[in-house]
């Protein structure tokens, strides 16, 4: 839908909200146990 369109037109923002999505998911890993 929309955002799919919004992520192919602005390929470098969407790269940008991958690497801080994976930054978030990294760090609730560390906090959480295992």
């Amino acid at each position: 839908g929309r955002a799919r369109l919004h992520w192919l037109e602005h390929p470098a923002p969407h790269a940008a909200e991958v690497r801080l999505a994976a930054g978030l998911s990294a760090v609730v890993g560390r906090r959480r146990p295992g």
